[in-house]
């Protein structure tokens, strides 16, 4: 049978569902071709029963809005517009909802909840660019309040945030008011923006550990308040930076009630409230390890708090 070839365009819509390929007398004529191992973002319910997965647009985020896809088995992609009536998408347990776009404006404006229990992974710029996720230039605001208040999601573990420079504002409040959040994703940036992990974790009370924080360059604001109200912290994740900026680590792990130990190298505290509150309302006794050379004030939310022994280089 001849094929069909350069008839169809490389994307084709009907009824409002993306075809994936064409086939006649059970041959197949056209198929879209698609890029090679696409680690999808996804949401997977972990409830034994129905999980009612609202997707919605995310109005906080003051930037243009596109169209993204859905599907539950990466074969069938249905093109949805987020709006403020959210568009509610019924799981069985173990299945997984897919979700792309391809307008690559380098943020998504969308808001994630779900009625149960439920994990999400894959690659997250998958929401902007599925055909190059590994490449994408992130923009200011570019997945904030992403899962905000998403109390039913327990994992992010298995999702993937690959981005090594960062915008301002992209993660902030990104998991804010999670409470059921129990592991975080990785988190590999070593180029810092304003504001980028601001909030990013506020109020996650059922977290337990923290991912690694690897940049050794910061920016204004850039940890700021980003595990406040985290109460089942235990301990703190190192923070190699020598040198502070402005309010970087302001209210970092305020209220983290049973936070008893924290690590710091930095050599320059002298940034505009970089300490600010970051130690307010920890454990009433814990472990500052001081490997810097920064000279601390004692009994205090912005230095070492009372109560705790000070361990040096």
């Amino acid at each position: 049978m001849l094929k069909i070839k350069n008839k169809i365009p490389s994307a084709l819509t009907i009824g409002g569902k993306i075809v994936e390929r064409i086939k006649m007398r059970n041959e197949v004529v056209w198929e879209k071709v698609q890029p090679v191992d696409v680690d999808y973002f996804y949401i997977e319910n972990t409830y034994e029963g129905t999980n009612i997965i609202s997707l919605e647009d995310n109005q906080q985020v003051l930037q243009p809005f596109s169209d993204l896809q859905y599907s539950k088995d990466k074969d069938s992609w249905t093109t949805f517009t987020p709006s403020t009536t959210a568009l509610d998408i019924s799981l069985n347990q173990g299945e997984k909802l897919y979700i792309r776009g391809d307008a690559n404006l380098g943020h998504v404006r969308l808001q994630i909840s779900g009625s149960e229990s439920h994990n999400v992974g894959g690659n997250i710029n998958t929401l902007i660019n599925y055909n190059d996720p590994n490449n994408v230039v992130l923009s200011s605001t570019a997945f904030e309040y992403l899962f905000k208040n998403d109390t039913k999601l327990t994992s992010a573990s298995n999702l993937t945030l690959p981005a090594t420079t960062l915008a301002i504002a992209c993660y902030a409040s990104m998991f804010q008011g999670c409470t059921g959040l129990t592991t975080a994703p990785e988190l590999p940036a070593t180029t810092l923006a304003q504001t980028c992990y601001q909030f990013m974790f506020l109020g996650c009370t059922s977290l337990t550990s923290t991912p690694i924080l690897p940049a050794t360059t910061l920016a204004n604001d850039c940890y700021r308040y980003m595990f406040s109200d985290c109460t089942s912290l235990v301990n703190a994740p190192s923070l190699p930076a020598t040198t502070l900026k402005n309010y970087c680590y302001e209210g970092m792990f305020s209220n983290c009630t049973s936070l008893n130990s924290i690590t710091v190298y930095a050599d320059d505290i002298s940034a505009t409230d970089c300490t600010s509150s970051w130690l307010n309302g920890v454990a009433s006794s814990g472990t500052f390890h001081n490997l810097g050379s920064a000279t601390y004030t004692t009994d205090s939310t912005s230095g070492i708090p009372s109560g705790w022994t000070e361990v040096k280089n």
